[in-house]
C-alpha cells in the first residue's frame, strides 16, 4: 500500500511520534467503520505497532492520502 502525506501530517507524525509503519498497520487492520469528518475526509481507527489506537484523516476520495492523525 503506497500511503501519502500531507505536510500537515508530517507534522503532526513528528509531533505525535507515529512512524510511517504506524500508520500502514492502522489503515490495514481498521477497527469498525470510517467515521465521517469534515467534508471530504474519514476517520479510521486502527492498531498501530504495540497494539496502541491511532486515528487517521484520510482523504473520503483516496484512503491512502493522510491528512492528520492523532493518538486515541
Amino acid at each position: 500500500m503506497e500511503i501519502r502525506y500531507s505536510d500537515h501530517a508530517r507534522e503532526r507524525m513528528g509531533e505525535r511520534r507515529v512512524s510511517e509503519r504506524d500508520v500502514e498497520l492502522a489503515l490495514r487492520h481498521s477497527i469498525g467503520d470510517p467515521a465521517p469528518g469534515q467534508p471530504g475526509t474519514l476517520w479510521v481507527e486502527g492498531h498501530a505497532v504495540g497494539g496502541r489506537i491511532l486515528r487517521v484523516c484520510v482523504a473520503a476520495s483516496d484512503r491512502t492520502f493522510v491528512i492528520t492523525l492523532a493518538w486515541r
